[in-house]
């Protein structure tokens, strides 16, 4: 059974955007040796504009948007904090280049 390290959490940015994070802690396994499952990710216009997770059992992974096409990229995992502060970073970087229209 999984414990609730971050409860799901899923706010507006002042873009407009949606933030939606969580991360739980479960058995360490494989697929899951820090014994940790995370997803955080960024929503624009109804898609997934970038996304940190290692829940479809590939390892940690970011999903971003490169040359106008969805991207998938192996992460580094140290810890969840500093997951979480590469995704929060990320976030402000798409938010600051984007116009508020």
């Amino acid at each position: 059974m999984a414990d609730v390290i971050i409860p799901k959490q899923t706010r507006l940015t002042k873009k407009g955007n949606i933030v939606s994070i969580v991360a739980w802690s479960v058995p360490k396994s494989k697929d899951y040796p820090e014994g940790i499952n995370y997803s955080f990710a960024l929503v624009h216009k109804n898609k997934r504009v970038l996304g940190y997770d290692n829940n479809t059992n590939e390892g940690h992974h970011r999903h971003c948007i490169k040359d106008g096409r969805e991207a998938k990229e192996k992460i580094e995992f140290k810890t969840l904090e500093s997951i979480f502060q590469r995704f929060a970073k990320d976030v402000g970087e798409f938010e600051g280049g984007k116009d508020e229209s």
